[in-house]
């Protein structure tokens, strides 16, 4: 997917009407992982959502239109004693004169700036908070232990051979190479044979290396498959211990 299609696609996964097919979706996702300029625009947008949701909330009903509409509504209940007829036209009006006067103060007033809100999402990728996250998309699995978390660059759903998964990507600098990054997908047994797992060359091919950690590697149930690249993961490690894979 390319960044033009993901934009056309942002307008249609956005509340309150989400029209996105699932297999659109699952391509977005994808797409915004691994493109940073696609998912910035994407949390912009979700953040004027959210805030366009809580100012239309939190909209006062003036006192004076309150008023108004009750004394009409009276009036109207009076009348239909009277005729014993339905109640007339003017009950809709006064709705819809509730309704106008809500949107004309909405309009006039200007966004509040959200301290608080800011601050949970600059502090979103803590690494207590991605765990608890990843726990709660795959039961048993936990941040991989070896690696330095302070890396952590960011983390979400992601398609891995045909299944979505999560998926955590660290930054690490080198003097040789500059910025490289490391890509994690966390799979399941439930999913995938983890026990028959294909042999892999350490030195890889190309830019992209291939490291795959089991939790157990007797009995495994959750397997780290690493893409990386640079030589080795040592620069993404939290101690200089030997690789395992």
């Amino acid at each position: 997917m390319d960044c033009k299609t993901a934009h056309h696609l942002l307008a249609f996964a956005r509340p309150p009407s989400i029209e996105l097919e699932a297999e659109d979706a699952r391509l977005l996702e994808g797409h915004l992982l691994g493109c940073p300029d696609c998912d910035a625009l994407a949390r912009v947008e979700r953040q004027a959502d959210e805030q366009f949701a809580r100012a239309m909330q939190a909209v006062p009903v003036p006192i004076e239109l309150r008023r108004r509409l009750l004394g009409r509504l009276d009036n109207e209940r009076k009348s239909w004693y009277r005729r014993r007829v339905a109640l007339p036209a003017g009950l809709v009006a006064a709705v819809l004169l509730l309704a106008v006067g809500s949107l004309s103060v909405w309009m006039t007033r200007k966004a509040t700036v959200d301290i608080s809100l800011a601050q949970i999402q600059a502090d979103q990728r803590t690494p207590e908070q991605v765990d608890a996250w990843l726990k709660t998309k795959l039961p048993g699995a936990s941040l991989p232990p070896r690696l330095n978390l302070m890396l952590l660059k960011d983390y979400g759903m992601a398609d891995f051979q045909g299944h979505l998964v999560p998926k955590l990507l660290f930054d690490a600098q080198t003097q040789q190479l500059g910025l490289i990054q490391a890509k994690v997908y966390v799979l399941s047994g439930k999913i995938f044979d983890l026990k028959n797992l294909p042999e892999h060359d350490p030195s890889g091919s190309g830019m992209h290396r291939v490291g795959i950690w089991l939790d157990d590697p007797d009995d495994p149930h959750v397997a780290y498959f690493i893409l990386y690249e640079g030589d080795s993961l040592i620069p993404f490690l939290s101690t200089q211990l030997p690789q395992s894979a």
